[in-house]
């Protein structure tokens, strides 16, 4: 078991590694990490519902970082 372990807890290092850096670069275009700038979020399939679907969850629309990061 310490070797799952290691391995579940390398795994969730690296996302957490990914995820900051994700934000760092977003930060830096002026873009919302969550929908990359769109304001929308596009789901790949039919059987998932939002009831705004067409507005992105993170930044209400507007696609940019300072929105997203006043909404956390």
């Amino acid at each position: 078991m310490w070797l799952l372990d290691i391995l579940f807890g390398w795994n969730e290092k690296e996302r957490q590694r990914n995820y900051e850096e994700n934000i760092v670069k977003m930060e830096e275009k002026g873009n919302c990490p969550d929908c990359f700038g769109y304001g929308y979020n596009m789901f790949a399939n039919d059987y998932f519902y939002v009831a705004s679907h067409g507005e992105c969850q993170g930044c209400g629309g507007i696609g940019t970082f300072e929105a997203w990061s006043s909404r956390e």
